[in-house]
């Protein structure tokens, strides 16, 4: 599909976007909708550069955070609980439909559990160690090719950039704004034209185009079985391996295994990923920062023929 819209930073019009959806998906090859909502986003998003030590802080995570205020624990626990009880009842594609982020969420402060203390901290340091595992799997690998299933608004695209730039890192979303979204944050890097639209769960590609794969809290609103087909592709298009970092029912507290019940959510991606041929389980734990008070747990895959 050809979108002839303005980006900002870049300087051409058009556009050659690569849509496989397939037909049943309600945006698929709209190029009218999708120029509309690169518009959308456009009047939305402001234009974000961060200092040079402000990008540094943002993928530094120090040893010593502040803790968290027993009324900030108070005041999130309460959100959720109104969220999930009389607002969100299941996870669908309306969720992010019309929902547009700015980088600059990156560096927004919010509660953590970090080595399993209550803290506050950039956004970005609940995603440094699913990056970090990333860059140890593709070790070795010249100019190693990445693709990030589910990219969101590209702020883990834009993270891993900056850490390891001599990585070549592709990703893809599955709707609409939010893929307009990553075109804007990610505008004056290279990475731009890496983006394309799909469905994790039928990705029509040939298998083993990128080194490695990886998903940040994107398989675990597809549900037990979409997840499950989502990781079975990841693995099909992988040459040296996976890194899922999702939220699962072990070391899960009482809410959140109830939460991810309710919600519908994946449960456990770890007996999945057992029966995967050729895969040898190197990671397999709760991450050790993450947001607060939801779970997360890291998963990395290698292929044994590696």
């Amino acid at each position: 599909m050809n979108v002839k819209v303005p980006i900002v930073g870049v300087n051409y019009k058009d556009m050659d976007i690569v849509d496989l959806r397939g037909p049943r998906h309600p945006e698929y090859n709209d190029a009218a909708d999708l120029s509309k909502h690169i518009r959308v986003a456009l009047s939305k998003i402001p234009s974000t550069e961060y200092p040079a030590d402000l990008k540094k802080d943002l993928c530094t995570l120090p040893h010593n955070l502040p803790k968290q205020p027993f009324y900030n624990q108070l005041k999130y626990l309460v959100r959720d609980f109104v969220s999930f009880y009389f607002k969100r009842k299941t996870c669908s594609y309306s969720i992010y439909e019309e929902r547009y982020e700015s980088i600059a969420l990156l560096a927004d402060i919010i509660p953590l559990k970090y080595n399993g203390k209550r803290v506050l901290g950039y956004n970005s340091y609940a995603r440094l160690e699913c990056l970090s595992h990333v860059a140890a799997l593709s070790e070795e690998i010249p100019y190693a090719q990445i693709l990030e299933v589910g990219c969101g608004s590209g702020l883990n695209m834009f993270l891993l950039n900056y850490m390891y730039p001599h990585m070549k890192i592709y990703g893809f979303e599955f709707t609409n704004s939010r893929f307009a979204s990553a075109l804007i944050n990610l505008s004056d890097t290279e990475m731009n034209g890496n983006l394309f639209l799909a469905d994790v769960t039928n990705i029509p590609l040939h298998d083993n185009p990128y080194d490695v794969i990886f998903s940040f809290h994107v398989l675990e609103q597809l549900g037990q079985e979409g997840a499950v087909k989502a990781l079975k592709e990841m693995w099909r298009l992988c040459r040296r391996g996976v890194v899922s970092d999702e939220p699962g029912v072990q070391n899960a507290s009482l809410w959140e295994t109830m939460r991810l019940k309710k919600l519908g959510y994946c449960r456990n991606l770890l007996e999945v990923a057992e029966e995967l041929p050729g895969c040898s389980i190197k990671y397999n734990g709760e991450s050790s920062c993450r947001s607060w008070p939801n779970t997360s747990n890291i998963l990395v895959l290698k292929k044994q023929s590696e």
